[in-house]
This record gives C-alpha cells, sequence and structure tokens, in this order.
C-alpha cells in the first residue's frame, strides 16, 4: 500500500479545519493529516514533521503571504493551497503569485475537488523535483 499523503491543516477555526479532516480522511488511509491553529504554529510542525502538503484557511491568510515566502524558501517540496472564499478570491491570486501551488474557492470545495488537487499538486511538485542518484 502507498504512504499516505501527509497533510497539514492551518486554521483558526476548530470546527472548519475538523470538516477539512474528515472530508480528507474519509478514504482508504490515502491522507493523514495534521492540524495547527496558526501560521507560527504550522511552521513549527513543518520543521517537526514530514509535511506533503499544507493547506491555508482563516485568519491566517491576512498575515500570511508573507509566511509563504518563508515556507517555500525553507521547504521547496511542500504543495501549499490556500482556501478562500469567493469574496476573497483575489488573495488566492496574491498567494499563487507568492508560491503557493493554488487556491479552491470554499464554496465550491467538496471532498473529490480536494483531494485531486492535493494529489495532482503533489505529484507536479515531485515530477519538477530533480531524483537524485543513490
Amino acid at each position: 500500500m502507498p504512504q499516505p499523503y501527509r497533510i497539514l491543516i492551518v486554521d483558526d477555526n476548530k470546527a472548519r479545519a475538523e470538516t477539512l479532516s474528515t472530508v480528507l480522511e474519509n478514504g482508504q488511509g490515502a491522507f493523514q493529516v495534521m492540524h495547527s491553529w496558526s501560521i507560527d504554529a504550522g511552521i513549527e510542525t513543518l520543521c517537526a514533521v514530514p509535511v506533503d502538503a499544507l493547506l491555508l484557511q482563516g485568519t491566517c491568510l491576512t498575515d500570511g503571504i508573507s509566511h509563504v515566502k518563508q515556507i517555500r524558501d525553507h521547504f521547496e517540496s511542500l504543495v501549499i493551497i490556500v482556501v478562500v472564499s469567493k469574496e476573497t478570491e483575489a488573495i488566492g491570486k496574491q498567494f499563487f503569485r507568492a508560491g503557493a501551488c493554488g487556491y479552491i474557492l470554499e464554496e465550491e470545495l467538496d471532498g473529490t475537488l480536494l483531494k485531486e488537487t492535493i494529489r495532482l499538486a503533489t505529484r507536479r511538485k515531485r515530477e519538477k523535483t530533480p531524483v537524485l542518484p543513490s
């Protein structure tokens, strides 16, 4: 069985984060989910454990663009996906320009879209990363 995708959700809204977690964990163990309630706590988690993808949502988006640049500099292979509302779609575009792999509109978010976005972004990121001979 392949290794599960290790996902870190950073969201200050516990109920929303748990909903995303439930959506991702509902399946054949393809996703292993962790939570952080602030961007600073998320960065600590990234430094402590391996993570394949980072999902950002909530108030961390207000000051998160500079953090995305910092995270991108230290974790080049990390997939960063931002979840925004239609009203804040411009922020999603700013995150994309800052180094996020993309953004998803929360009004269009469902389990299939979220899982496929993570899988595709992770696969694309891995293909761009050169494989070093052992």
